[in-house]
């Protein structure tokens, strides 16, 4: 592993681990966000539990009744 990778994997880690993508950027040093957002990747896994927490449609369903 060369430290180019384990900075990345760092990164993403601490967006999958919840941390704001803005603090990421600031230890990252680096000057514009979309290059923090080209620098992660978020595995399908963690989307899906983020998808799965905000349970859109549990609360549409509550909202509408």
């Amino acid at each position: 592993m060369t430290p180019h990778m384990l900075r990345r994997r760092t990164a993403t880690q601490l967006i999958e681990a919840g941390v704001d993508i803005r603090y990421v950027q600031r230890l990252l040093g680096h000057a514009s966000l979309s290059t923090t957002e080209l620098y992660t990747h978020i595995s399908d896994g963690a989307l899906k539990r983020v998808v799965s927490d905000a349970d859109i449609l549990g609360r549409a369903f509550v909202r509408d009744n």
